[in-house]
């Protein structure tokens, strides 16, 4: 069940997978919420009781939470840690990046989550090629919002759709600057993309490194996902090795 997150102070939201506790998510919907951040996660209070000897200490990316003392789902977007015990609740759909825009108490609404109908036809091609995809708002547009693993990595994406094709943007690498390890990062994900039609480095309005593709029509945009399947490992491999990151 996609349940979609709306934060009506920023004409904004996020879609999370539900593979857990369904059926009391279902009974509870629609609620209001106020969305809380601390450190790198964003959380809010449901009106479910999720009980589970199975407890996790260490999150991974990309995963949802729930953390009984404050019967709250929480979703982490980078290095940040549970402050006790979680217990799993499901999957966010797309680029962690777009969390960051949440502030702390932000009123939110909670609702079912269904994807628009004019971004149905590309939705149900990530869908096809393995994505978890949903369309939720940005600065009050819809978009289509995509993940998915790839060997041991979970990559997502935000994808626009405009009336003379698609861009994509990848979530953050990380903050890039003008000194030299940067610029030579930078350079070195450019040959290592060379060989690439369509996938390119650049920098996102906020000054982060990041992947895209502006393709014209959906077979160019699944070649440049095929391209960004490839090399998205080998480029997380490079940051990761290096002092920038």
């Amino acid at each position: 069940m996609l349940i979609e997150v709306i934060d009506e102070s920023r004409k904004t939201s996020f879609v999370i997978r539900a593979d857990r506790a369904e059926e009391e998510l279902s009974r509870s919907l629609p609620f209001a919420t106020v969305l809380s951040v601390w450190k790198d996660e964003v959380y809010f209070k449901a009106p479910i009781k999720l009980e589970s000897a199975s407890k996790t200490y260490k999150i991974e990316l990309g995963k949802v939470y729930y953390w009984p003392p404050g019967s709250a789902i929480c979703i982490f977007y980078g290095v940040s840690e549970p402050y006790t015990p979680v217990t799993y609740l499901g999957e966010f759909v797309g680029s962690l990046t777009t969390l960051k825009v949440i502030e702390d108490g932000d009123d939110g609404k909670v609702i079912i989550h269904e994807i628009d109908h004019s971004l149905s036809e590309i939705a149900e091609v990530l869908k096809s090629l393995g994505y978890d995809v949903g369309t939720p708002l940005v600065d009050g547009i819809r978009v289509v919002a995509a993940s998915r693993h790839v060997g041991t990595l979970r990559f997502g994406f935000t994808l626009y759709v405009e009336p003379y094709g698609y861009y994509l943007e990848s979530e953050e690498l990380y903050k890039h600057g003008e000194d030299y390890i940067h610029l030579a990062l930078a350079h070195r994900i450019k040959d290592m993309l060379s060989d690439c039609r369509f996938l390119r480095f650049d920098i996102d309005e906020d000054g982060y490194a990041v992947l895209t593709l502006g393709v014209n029509d959906l077979e160019e945009l699944k070649e440049g996902l095929r391209e960004l399947e490839l090399k998205y490992p080998q480029i997380i491999g490079v940051v990761r090795s290096l002092p920038a990151y």
